[in-house]
């Protein structure tokens, strides 16, 4: 492991055997390896695709006798595997495992023999291809340093949605690597593993055709790579006798995350990755859930939750609520509608922070607001309507009647338009108290001030000649001790 880049992979003049060498990266390093002067020996499924890459690779060719040459092998057999191995006339000297493929698509969707397919198209050929090699090598002691590299991909420590076939493989590949790497010590045989990132070729054009739009979105912060590119950070890795070798930045920084028990490659420059992985991939983590959040929402395959960790600020503000009426009931007595115009931006400002504090995770904050907005406006004439129909006077304290509509409505429609927009699944759910377990304390606060502003109905009537009974008086005060009695008994379940 060199630290100022020290070649130790010396390729000219041996034999170099590249699994999945016809196109893409592994056509990339076997052109790579061909420009080093060592015998190349390229391996895929395809007849007509390795011939076609075989007369290219000559064309790069800087010794007189070097060797490019192919063979069609069905890697996911392992007796066709085993007998190109050991009938090869030479024992190789380097074996560069390129070959796989990748069927994306989410996990619930895909059939189970989707998932056996690519664990045999990537691990298991792997598997195939090593062990035929390394006893073959061992049988053949050599004074010189000979390197097996199997190739998995940055999904194996940096997995995401839409790879639950293709990552795992790759992941059982790392631990194939780790744990070869230190078996074949016996064998004087170094073992390392390539990461690459996306790798634009016929494969990944493939790939992106039936590809899920979440995973192109979560793809978008990873740069895509010519195989050319990828082919020489893989030489690079290789030259310096790195173990974990990766192709960009973020898999720099990923393969220290999670590097477990394998060997460091550069102890000042694996240290440094290590601690800026520690601090840069919580927020890069939320930023990729957040966007599968987003998807599904827009998808409509979930519902929307609200954030749990806000019970302190939310109570504070359903407190701030009963400061409200208890410092206006005095005025609310002596002059009803003055007082009830004054309460009415103070709440829609208290409704907003209690809306921010416990938003649900929608795509769009200014989308929700206008809805809750529009929503309250409609609220109030509906409740205006409700209230009439109870008993509530019309046409002699109409201002009376509106304000306090308008109130009930920003202590309902308000925080639940504002989550539910206009899907009346969910509204449904509000209504029937079924909607607790996605939109918490909401549910609860709702009612609250729906039964409080009932039972302050009650002392209306009544013959105790109490300035306080005065229509709408009791009714708001009621619903606000209704608001914070729900939003008490919501956050405490919840």
């Amino acid at each position: 492991m060199g630290f100022w880049g020290r070649n130790t992979f010396k390729v000219k003049g041996k034999n170099v055997i590249v699994t999945g060498g016809s196109q893409g990266l592994g056509k990339a390093i076997a052109k790579e390896l061909v420009l080093r002067g060592a015998n190349v020996h390229i391996v895929a499924r395809t007849i007509s695709t390795l011939q076609q890459a075989a007369d290219e690779l000559k064309q790069f060719t800087v010794l007189p006798d070097q060797v490019v040459a192919f063979e069609s092998v069905d890697l996911t057999n392992k007796y066709a595997v085993k007998e190109y191995i050991d009938n090869l006339p030479f024992c190789p000297d380097h074996v560069l495992s390129v070959a796989g493929s990748s069927k994306p698509g989410f996990f619930a969707e895909m059939d189970l023999e989707t998932f056996e397919k690519q664990m045999l198209q990537n691990y298991f050929s792997t598997v195939y291809v090593c062990h035929a090699v390394i006893n073959r090598m061992r049988k053949c002691p050599v004074p010189y340093n000979r390197r097996i590299l199997l190739t998995s991909s940055i999904t194996s420590v940096l997995p995401i949605a839409g790879y639950s076939a293709y990552s795992p493989a790759k992941a059982a590949m790392r631990a194939l690597a780790d744990t070869l790497r230190q078996e074949c010590i016996m064998y004087d045989i170094e073992v390392c593993i390539y990461l690459p990132a996306s790798i634009s070729s016929p494969g990944f054009e493939e790939e992106n055709r039936i590809k899920p739009e979440l995973c192109k979105i979560l793809e978008d912060r990873d740069p895509v790579a010519t195989p050319e590119e990828a082919a020489r950070r893989c030489m690079s890795g290789l030259d310096h006798g790195d173990f974990l070798i990766t192709s960009n930045l973020i898999g720099d920084l990923m393969k220290n995350r999670v590097r477990g028990a394998s060997p460091q490659d550069n102890l000042l420059l694996d240290t440094i990755g290590t601690v800026i992985s520690f601090f840069g991939w919580p927020p890069f983590r939320r930023d990729l859930d957040s966007s599968v959040y987003k998807y599904a929402i827009e998808h409509q395959m979930r519902c929307p939750r609200i954030e749990r960790s806000n019970t302190f600020p939310s109570l504070a503000v359903i407190l701030l609520h009963l400061v409200l009426i208890y410092f206006s009931f005095p005025n609310l007595v002596q002059s009803p509608v003055p007082t009830l115009t004054k309460m009415v931006p103070s709440l829609f400002a208290l409704q907003l922070i209690q809306v921010w504090l416990q938003r649900p995770k929608v795509n769009g904050i200014l989308p929700s607001m206008a809805t809750a907005i529009l929503s309250s406006l409609g609220g109030s004439v509906l409740i205006q309507l409700i209230v009439v129909a109870f008993g509530a006077p019309l046409m002699k304290n109409y201002l009376k009647t509106f304000l306090c509509s308008v109130i009930l409505s920003l202590l309902t429609v308000f925080p639940i338009s504002f989550y539910t927009r206009f899907d009346f699944r969910r509204w449904r759910n509000v209504l029937t108290l079924q909607g607790q377990d996605f939109c918490g304390s909401l549910v609860y606060r709702a009612w609250g001030v729906v039964i409080g502003a009932w039972l302050g109905a009650i002392p209306i009537p009544l013959d105790w000649d109490r300035p306080w009974q005065a229509w709408p008086i009791t009714v708001v005060t009621g619903a606000f001790l209704g608001y914070g009695f729900g939003g008490l008994i919501g956050e405490l379940l919840k």
